[in-house]
């Protein structure tokens, strides 16, 4: 073999060899940006904690491991390259030897670096998904006297963060809304807010939107199911319920049906309707919520109920019942029915 195409053979290696390890640092580098943003949420994020801390430590380490066997690599390539040509292209080697170091780092980086921001962005949206799952959802009728205890305790234990409660607008005065709320029912369950704030239809939308987004506790009221739907949709409150920081949504009567997937609009639901129907409601949980529930009604349930369970489950709360939801659990105090596939079930 001449020393031309030895020079040849020795080029053709070397250059599938840089290939070989820009590649492999190129992913070592994607793996060690990975673990440096995994933050113990980018991976199984709904799993125990040391398991996450375990994927974070390892992504990490073997990335960076990966990443400066490859950089190794590549130099010691160069270095051979620079030996077995000898002083002949000494000077090109010199030129050759910076550009692919440059390589390795600048192409590794724009390659790896879209990678890690989408593995950042898909964090960021999984920790919405871990505190949208945490969040706890109550469903019920009216109350027209205090809390019944049970549930007073729970919402005691539930309802950490008491810095602000955004009540929401069914169709009577707010003022009214606002008394019930603190002082029929928080107040004397011990529950006690630092600020109180009334959403109704004579609030500015940014600013509604921006005191339910920041709410501790948004307490859904009673009323008209479908004026309080249209005054949530007109003024943009449907994203802000469901972006909104709050560890504890609560709907009563007619804000209850609104937090579900589906609203029932019926004669025999025995409250004055607009249009006999079925609604799309907001959508906090994938199911429809029928309130002042009977199972004597038997028109509501053969007419409305029985079809509509078909393609949802519905769960039906009695009088003074209470569903309470969290990470898809459902708990229930007092009479809760579970109406799915054509048959109900008491819960």
């Amino acid at each position: 073999m001449t020393n031309q195409e030895r020079g040849r053979y020795n080029l053709t290696i070397f250059t599938l060899f840089v290939v070989f390890f820009i590649i492999y640092s190129l992913i070592g580098l994607a793996l060690y940006l990975t673990g440096l943003t995994g933050e113990h949420h980018g991976f199984l994020p709904y799993a125990p904690a040391w398991i996450r801390a375990v994927a974070l430590i390892s992504a990490a380490g073997f990335g960076g491991a990966w990443l400066v066997t490859g950089l190794v690599g590549g130099i010691w390539l160069v270095c051979r390259f620079i030996r077995a040509q000898g002083k002949r292209t000494l000077i090109l080697s010199c030129v050759f030897f910076p550009i692919t170091l440059y390589a390795f780092v600048f192409v590794g980086l724009g390659a790896a670096l879209p990678f890690a921001i989408y593995n950042t962005v898909l964090i960021k949206r999984s920790k919405k998904q871990e505190e949208i799952a945490m969040r706890i959802h109550y469903y019920s009728g009216w109350f027209d006297g205090p809390l019944p205890e049970r549930l007073a305790e729970m919402l005691r234990e539930d309802i950490i963060d008491r810095k602000s409660i955004a009540v929401v607008w069914g169709v009577w005065n707010i003022e009214e809304y606002m008394n019930i709320a603190k002082d029929t029912w928080f107040g004397p369950a011990g529950i006690v807010f630092e600020q109180y704030h009334a959403i109704d239809p004579r609030m500015d939308k940014t600013k509604a939107q921006e005191l339910v987004k920041n709410a501790s506790v948004i307490l859904m009221m009673g009323g008209d199911t479908v004026l309080q739907k249209a005054f949530l949709t007109e003024h943009g409150l449907v994203a802000s319920i469901k972006e909104s920081k709050a560890a504890v949504i609560m709907g009563l009567s007619a804000g209850a049906k609104n937090m579900s997937a589906k609203i029932v609009c019926a004669i025999s639901n025995n409250y004055e309707v607009h249009e006999i129907g079925i609604y799309d409601g907001i959508g906090l949980n994938d199911f429809c919520h029928e309130p002042y529930f009977s199972v004597e009604n038997d028109e509501l349930i053969k007419n409305e109920l029985l079809p509509l369970s078909q393609e949802m489950d519905i769960y039906a709360t009695g009088t003074d019942a209470v569903m309470r939801v969290k990470n898809g659990v459902v708990e229930v105090l007092g009479d809760v029915y579970l109406i799915a596939g054509g048959k109900i079930k008491k819960i």
